[in-house]
């Protein structure tokens, strides 16, 4: 199965709060296929992108703006 890229796109965070609180909206500004990058409104840890495995894309669902 094809996995879909999230390059450009607003992604809604369902997973537990933590890193990123449940249903934060973020966009991911890049998609290496094994990791991507999603960029938040608020700070974390000094920071506002977050590197997520490809093994979390289960924790996040694309959004239609």
């Amino acid at each position: 199965m094809t996995k879909m890229n999230y390059a450009g796109l607003s992604l809604r965070y369902i997973g537990p709060s933590g890193v990123l609180e449940k249903n934060e909206i973020v966009h991911c500004i890049a998609d290496e296929g094994y990791r991507f990058i999603v960029q938040t409104n608020k700070s974390v840890f000094g920071v506002n992108q977050v590197i997520f495995s490809d093994a979390l894309r289960n924790l996040f669902i694309t959004i239609i703006e």
